[in-house]
């Protein structure tokens, strides 16, 4: 990303700024967000503020919880220029209480502490679309992996297959999939698609097996020679997760690399 680029700012990206720690200060501010696998790193600019030296010690709580987390953000910018603070939030430390408190609009944040020795608080509200997020089109890859797609019946009849993914929660507290749609695309070709039902996912990695109806025909054009002789073929898994924060459906983008195998194949020929 060039320093010229404003990041996209998709659901997905709404989704991760919705259950991690934001640095809001008093408006107006430029805030980039750039989540990580265990980290959200956050870039926070107050343009019309005159800051002591010295870094952020503080604590933060968002939407009025009295929940709060510590924060310690180290400055960037110089003594007496607009202040600029960098700032790295673990996921597991967010309070599911926020979550709870989860609203799409936008959210209340009140961030006090010391800039140096000074005392400084900040508190005032902050929209969603008004935060970009740094790599936003590859967040989900950091937090869903395909393994590989099975096929389980390759038949003219009706060809079927099982995508085997690992997806990560790295939040203390469960995270709600209510439903996933998806297809797999094999060398271009829309070789399958399917759904599968909701999900509780606890903290930590968990494996699960999304079920493919095949379109024999498309698979056959992807890679025919490859599959019959039980080999492997490059693919994508698209679609959408739908995760449930406090009453409230998220539409996550799915659009993740993997290989369809025919290793595994078992199946009796009509």
């Amino acid at each position: 990303m060039t320093l010229n680029h404003r990041p996209r700012r998709t659901r997905a990206g709404m989704l991760f700024l919705s259950a991690s720690v934001l640095l809001a200060v008093a408006t107006p501010l430029t805030l980039e967000v750039d989540p990580g696998a265990q980290t959200l790193a956050a870039t926070i600019r107050v343009p019309a503020s005159q800051a002591p030296a010295g870094d952020f010690q503080g604590r933060l709580s968002l939407y009025g919880s009295k929940a709060e987390i510590p924060v310690a953000a180290v400055r960037i910018s110089k003594a007496g220029a607009p202040l600029a603070l960098r700032a790295a939030i673990r996921y597991a430390d967010i309070p599911a209480d926020w979550v709870t408190r989860f609203r799409p609009d936008g959210f209340e944040y009140l961030l006090k502490g010391t800039v140096g020795t000074t005392p400084a608080e900040w508190t005032g509200q902050l929209a969603w679309e008004d935060i970009p997020v740094s790599g936003d089109e590859s967040i989900i890859a950091k937090f869903v992996a395909v393994d590989r797609v099975d096929l389980t019946a390759l038949q003219p009849s009706g060809s079927r297959g099982i995508a085997r993914l690992h997806v990560t929660n790295p939040f203390a507290f469960p995270v709600e999939i209510a439903r996933s749609v998806y297809r797999i695309e094999a060398d271009g070709y829309p070789v399958g698609r399917g759904s599968a039902p909701g999900v509780v996912l606890k903290k930590g990695t968990t494996r699960l097996d999304f079920p493919i109806d095949l379109d024999h025909s498309q698979l056959i054009a992807a890679a025919g020679r490859a599959f019959l002789t039980g080999g492997s073929v490059e693919a994508r898994l698209k679609g959408e997760m739908t995760v449930r924060v406090a009453g409230h459906d998220l539409r996550v983008p799915l659009d993740i690399a993997g290989q369809v195998e025919a290793g595994s194949l078992r199946s009796t020929p009509e």
